[in-house]
């Protein structure tokens, strides 16, 4: 397979039959990953007023759920980060991977094997 003009080859390899790898979650998860960060800190804000203020038991709780936030938001945007993968577009005459930007076109007499992971 040789990377080349998208537009071009696309054209050569038939009607598009199924787009796979696109994860319609993404932008969700990186969303919900800056609100579980922003919760985090408003989580260590208010355990440091417990801690002024003397308390506790306020203050062991706010840093509990600091850290609950604190995780949650780290996975979320981890996944978010990781989530952009290789996206494959099956043609009539062949196949199309775009991984890390860079898209590989190929017709199916080409192509010994397809493997799904």
């Amino acid at each position: 397979m040789v990377p080349g003009d998208a537009a071009l080859e696309s054209e050569h390899l038939g009607a598009l039959v199924e787009k796979y790898g696109e994860n319609p979650l993404r932008g969700f998860l990186g969303a919900f990953g800056v609100v579980w960060s922003v919760a985090a800190l408003m989580f260590l804000v208010l355990a440091a007023i417990s801690v002024h203020q003397r308390d506790l038991a306020g203050s062991l709780t706010a840093v509990a759920l600091a850290l609950i936030s604190g995780v949650v938001a780290v996975d979320c945007l981890q996944t978010f980060s990781s989530s952009h993968g290789v996206q494959a577009e099956i043609y009539e005459r062949g196949l199309s991977i775009t991984r890390a930007g860079v898209t590989t076109r190929a017709r199916w007499s080409e192509i010994v094997s397809v493997e799904e992971r």
